[in-house]
């Protein structure tokens, strides 16, 4: 410790004043001096004000690591979802997201709004019950969502939304024998699919004046993260799926052209 530090000054000071007042005569028996006591005191202060800072900050950075691999989680099992039904060829039109006209899924807006709906880890019964903050919503059963509107996710069962889910997807390429079929049941051979995780708490406030261009915001503990994550996503992700069964699909893929593979 400097003694050049005030801190430093004021408690050696007042050590040095304990040792004066302290007789030499002392009984060993006789308590503290106020002195002493003081000191003691200011020893504790130094200590907790040292101790403190590390712990909130520490704290603060677990609770933000836990937001932030929640947010990721839920992008990915968004992701394994429609993946799954791809692979298992029940990705008709009606169980994907909704389709943009967009070439590059990055310059699509942000949502404008929530939906009325509520993607929950409640069990039973409704989304959430009479009296709770999103009473008559229904449950969010992985229907398709309007581009302009979010989902919001509750994750722990409490009826409060800690994030809300924008997704959507490109109208990507159908092979010769899904033309065929009704636009509701045709199954895309390759698409794009897009996925911002936004915080509850921070950006639905914003809802209507989010960043046009989304990018995701930094994961950090200052009020430039907060700000900036009440404009941007915590997480984007866009993944390419495929479905990789179809021998045209695969011929597609080699050529970049549907036209010279066999019909």
């Amino acid at each position: 410790m400097s003694a050049s530090n005030p801190l430093s000054q004021n408690f050696l000071l007042l050590w040095r004043l304990s040792k004066v007042s302290r007789p030499g005569n002392r009984s060993p028996e006789q308590g503290l001096t106020i002195m002493e006591c003081l000191v003691a005191i200011l020893l504790i202060g130094l200590t907790v004000a040292m101790v403190t800072p590390p712990l909130l900050i520490a704290t603060a950075t677990r609770v933000q690591n836990r937001r932030a691999e929640q947010a990721i989680q839920l992008a990915q099992d968004e992701i394994d979802r429609i993946n799954t039904l791809v692979q298992q060829g029940n990705h008709e039109s009606q169980r994907l997201p909704a389709v943009v006209n967009a070439a590059n899924l990055k310059t699509v807006g942000p949502p404008t709004g929530l939906a009325n709906q509520l993607k929950t880890t409640r069990r039973d019964g409704a989304a959430c019950p009479p009296g709770s903050p999103f009473n008559g919503a229904s449950r969010y059963t992985n229907q398709q969502i309007p581009v302009n509107q979010a989902i919001p996710i509750d994750v722990d069962g409490d009826c409060r939304p800690e994030f809300f889910m924008q997704i959507f997807r490109t109208r990507g390429t159908l092979l010769q024998a899904e033309l065929d079929e009704p636009p509701n049941e045709q199954r895309p051979a390759r698409f794009e699919v897009g996925i911002r995780v936004y915080s509850y708490p921070l950006a639905q406030p914003n809802l209507g004046a989010l960043n046009p261009q989304p990018e995701p915001a930094p994961l950090l503990i200052s009020d430039r993260q907060s700000r900036k994550q009440s404009e941007n996503p915590m997480v984007v992700v866009y993944k390419q799926m495929i479905w990789g069964e179809q021998a045209d699909v695969v011929c597609e893929s080699v050529s970049k052209s549907i036209d010279t593979c066999p019909q």
